[in-house]
C-alpha cells in the first residue's frame, strides 16, 4: 500500500499519458482507474462497466466507499464513479486531483470518447490521453478512498517527537482555519470550549445546489466553558455532533467565532 503523497504524485505524473491496463479497447476510463488503484493498493478493480466498481469489488482493508450526498466533500486521491447516466449505461470513473464543496478536479481518460479510435479491440489505440478536468458533483455518484499506508507519516511524527524532546520545546498544534470548508468526518477535526458570549445551536437547511443557511434554531444553547468537538466545517459554521447520518443531534451547528480551540486533531 502506498502513502497518500505517493498516490498524489502518481496522479500528477500521469497527466498526458495513456493507460491500457487490460489490453482491450484502447485507453478507457476504467483502464486509468485500474492503473491508479493497482499502483496504490496492489489490487485490481473488477466490473462489467465503471458503474459496477463500488459493488463488484471487495475493498476490505484496501479502501472505503462513500456515496455522494449533500454533506460529502471529496479528497485528493479518491476514485470517483458515475452511474449509468454516463458512458452509454456503463458509467464513468476518474481519480480526484483536488476538490471543494462545490466541484471536483479529476484526471480521467476517454471523457471525449477518444480512448479507442482505431485498431482491433485487443491492441487498439486512440488519441485521448489522461486529462485534468473540472466536474460538478452528481447523483448517483460514489467515491472510493484508498486506505493509504501511514508508515511515512508515523516515521515523520516520531522524528518530530524525538526532536521536540531533545530540545525540550513545546510543539504547537496546527493552525485552525474556520473559514476553510471541511467535509463531514467520523472523527473530530478540533476540540474547544465555548467563549463567554455563549453559542446558540442552529440547524442547517438547504442544499449544495441552492445554498445553505443556518437560520433555524435547534432550541438550545451552549455556555461558557462547554466542551465541543467539531466534525464538519462550512461557511464559518461547525457541526458539533455526527452520530448517525440522521436523527437527533445529527444536524446541530454553532458559529465557530464562539469556539476557543484547544486541540487540533487533523
Amino acid at each position: 500500500m502506498k502513502t497518500k503523497q505517493e498516490a498524489l504524485d502518481w496522479i500528477t505524473q500521469s497527466i498526458g499519458r495513456k493507460y491500457d491496463f487490460d489490453g482491450y479497447y484502447g485507453f478507457q476510463c476504467f483502464d486509468y482507474a485500474n492503473a491508479y488503484y493497482n499502483y496504490v493498493t496492489g489490487g485490481t478493480l473488477h466490473g462489467d462497466g465503471a458503474k459496477d466498481i463500488p459493488f463488484s469489488n471487495d475493498f476490505t482493508g484496501l479502501a472505503t466507499v462513500y456515496k455522494n450526498d449533500a454533506d460529502f466533500v471529496a479528497e485528493p486521491g479518491d476514485i470517483v464513479v458515475w452511474g449509468s447516466q454516463l458512458g452509454n449505461g456503463f458509467g464513468h470513473v476518474a481519480v480526484v486531483s483536488s476538490a471543494d464543496f462545490n466541484q471536483i478536479v479529476v484526471v480521467e481518460q476517454n471523457w471525449l470518447n477518444g480512448g479507442w479510435t482505431e485498431g482491433p479491440k485487443r491492441g487498439g489505440t486512440g488519441w485521448e490521453t489522461a486529462t485534468k478536468r473540472v466536474h460538478t458533483y452528481h447523483n448517483p455518484q460514489w467515491f472510493i478512498r484508498p486506505s493509504y499506508s501511514q508508515s511515512v507519516v508515523k516515521k515523520a511524527a516520531a522524528t518530530v517527537k524525538k526532536a521536540a524532546q531533545k530540545v525540550k520545546a513545546k510543539v504547537l498544534p496546527p493552525t485552525f482555519k474556520p473559514n476553510i470548508n471541511r467535509g463531514r468526518s467520523n472523527e473530530a477535526y478540533v476540540m474547544g470550549t465555548i467563549d463567554s458570549l455563549g453559542a446558540e445551536v442552529r440547524k442547517r437547511k438547504g442544499s449544495r445546489a441552492t445554498g445553505f443557511n443556518w437560520d433555524s434554531k435547534a432550541g438550545y444553547s451552549l455556555n461558557l466553558g462547554d466542551v465541543v468537538y467539531i466534525f464538519e466545517i462550512h461557511d464559518g459554521w461547525g457541526r458539533i455532533y455526527t452520530g448517525d447520518l440522521s436523527g437527533q443531534g445529527s444536524n446541530d451547528w454553532i458559529w465557530l467565532g464562539r469556539l476557543q480551540v484547544s486541540k487540533v486533531f487533523k
